[in-house]
This record gives C-alpha cells, structure tokens and sequence, in this order.
C-alpha cells in the first residue's frame, strides 16, 4: 500500500486485517450522537435503525462511548492503518 508515494505497508490483504483486529467497533448511537461520534473517531460505516444508528469506528480505544469489538473487513482494515496506524507513527 502506498501513502503520498511511500510504500507503507507490504503484506497480504489478510495481514492488514489482523493489524485491525481489536481496533474495531460498533457503536449503538441514538440520532443526536451521530455527529459528535463522526467527530471522535474514523468512521467507517452508518446503518439507520429503529433506535438510531450502528455506526462501525475504528479506534485504539473508545473513550466516553459504548461499544462492541467486531470482526475487521478489509474496508475496516484500510481505514484503520490510513487513520490509526499512519498518523501515529508520523
């Protein structure tokens, strides 16, 4: 994977899924807690619901929210390293 034309990551597509195992959440979020969470964390999908939204974020830890851990995709996985991982180690 390149980032600004730098080789950042060399590796399976299951690899970077496993670098984003434990890092991903579901947040059961009422409709006015949306755009706070937006602001908090990388967002990587919103799915309306009865109640509000399931709003799916990648982060080290989720502070102030509760959420559940699932299952990265590769989707999952590309945002974390992009928004994560990436600007951790710049």
């Amino acid at each position: 994977m390149l980032d600004h034309g730098h080789l950042v990551f060399n590796g399976s597509p299951d690899k970077l899924i496993e670098r984003a195992r434990g890092h991903v959440y579901r947040i059961d979020a009422e409709p006015d807690e949306l755009e706070a969470i937006k602001a908090a964390y990388p967002v990587v999908a919103t799915i309306p619901t009865e109640k509000g939204w399931e709003v799916q974020v990648v982060a080290d830890t989720l502070d102030g929210w509760n959420g559940t851990q699932i299952e990265p995709d590769l989707e999952h996985a590309y945002v974390y390293f992009h928004e994560v991982m990436l600007p951790a180690n710049v």
